[in-house]
């Protein structure tokens, strides 16, 4: 993913289906788009596309994963040159993690419900096991994509976040004894536990922070609008040293939170509505109302999304500029290149708006919401889009490979 990584953050995963669909569907509904202004290619979610009288041939490819069930992440390796496409199954055993090259093709398939590079030849992965099958305590494995070996790492867990610079969080599954999620770290052929109870959230760009949604020092019953408050601490990996904590500002984890490209600032959702800054050598936060957080550019932009559908980018000093973008919900690739996706009234409704240098392309029949797993290639060329089916018969379960114009 690049900076943005809106369509897909970096969060906790779950095997469970029923979760993710109904965070993907939840998040379609996020904001309310209308159509972006003169695109200069129609593209269905079908492989069979089509083009305007004055554009070049769409270049759609057939779909280079065709499951029956929900895709909810798509992940590069640290060096961008293999792509897992992670499917969550209905039951035990279904889901998978599809490697592909940068140009869709595929290298190998391997079973395991959720999965996270911990360097460019090692996948973490969880499998659900006969005596778990809906994914509560799963087992644990890292897996050698060159050679298939696999080594067991010791535990149960309920989710996984990688950092792709040789270190990966899990969430340990919650015993009798200890109620609270608890977070370990797998790096060095070791598991290393975090000495607090909470979620991992987020990994700074260089690996070096990892960010966690703890319990809030204020009652639940505090929180308005349904959103799921935490306090957000930030430690020191591997030193568990903490740099942040967030107090009394409590964020929305269910929502994601963005690490700026220095790693030196945080956005987050505040419980509240409108989006927290943290300023991580400071403990007073800027808050900007009316807005949801989207990511940060490569220059140290953060890209933010009002109430309006409107797309703004907020500088240092707090000036908001208009990109002159289509509305909707902001993805930022490599070299210039955009996905612009606008829900609709169903998951599988929407359109993704894809171009470069002001030139667009529609990709149209899809689920866009906040949820929809986007993946860049490295050179910004392309990029991969996981949609429903045409017919709206099956959600999320198809990745194509489409070129920006």
């Amino acid at each position: 993913m690049t900076a943005a990584r809106g369509s897909c953050p970096e969060r906790l995963i779950s095997s469970k289906r029923r979760r993710i669909i109904a965070i993907l569907a939840a998040s379609t509904f996020v904001i309310s788009c209308s159509p972006a202004p003169t695109p200069t290619t129609r593209i269905s979610a079908t492989p069979a596309p089509t083009a305007s009288e004055n554009a070049a041939p769409a270049q759609v490819e057939p779909p280079v994963v065709d499951r029956a069930h929900v895709v909810p992440r798509l992940e590069w390796s640290p060096d961008h040159s293999t792509l897992a496409v992670t499917t969550a199954g209905v039951s035990s055993g279904q889901g998978r993690v599809d490697l592909l090259s940068a140009d869709g093709a595929q290298r190998a398939s391997l079973t395991a419900e959720a999965a996270a590079w911990l360097d460019a030849s090692h996948l973490v992965t969880l499998e659900t096991t006969p005596a778990d099958p809906d994914g509560a305590a799963m087992a644990a494995w890292l897996v050698d994509v060159q050679t298939g070996s696999r080594l067991a790492i010791e535990g149960r867990f309920s989710g996984l976040l990688g950092g792709s610079h040789g270190a990966v969080a899990l969430t340990r599954t919650p015993t009798q004894a200890d109620s609270d999620a608890m977070a370990v770290i797998w790096r060095d052929g070791a598991l290393d536990p975090a000495p607090f109870g909470g979620s991992p959230v987020a990994w700074s760009p260089d690996g070096s922070l990892l960010a966690f949604a703890t319990a809030p020092r204020v009652p639940l019953w505090a929180s308005t609008g349904g959103s799921e408050p935490a306090r957000l601490v930030i430690v020191g990996v591997p030193s568990w040293e903490r740099r942040f904590d967030s107090g009394d500002d409590l964020v929305d984890a269910r929502l994601p939170v963005y690490f700026s490209a220095d790693g030196r600032s945080v956005a987050a959702t505040s419980t509240s509505g409108g989006t927290l800054i943290f300023d991580l050598a400071t403990t007073t936060p800027t808050r900007v109302e009316a807005s949801s957080p989207f990511g940060w550019t490569s220059n140290g932009g953060l890209i933010l999304v009002g109430e309006d559908g409107q797309i703004r980018l907020r500088d240092g000093d707090g000036v908001l500029t208009d990109p002159a973008l289509p509305t909707g919900l902001p993805v930022y690739g490599p070299a210039g290149s955009i996905a612009v996706l606008q829900p609709a009234a169903t998951i599988t409704s929407g359109s993704v708006q894809i171009g470069r240098n002001g030139t667009w392309r529609t990709v149209s029949g899809v689920a866009a919401g906040r949820g929809t797993p986007i993946a860049w290639t490295a050179d910004g060329s392309a990029c991969f889009l996981a949609t429903g089916s045409s017919d709206a018969s099956r959600e999320l379960d198809r990745v194509f490979r489409v070129t920006v114009p």
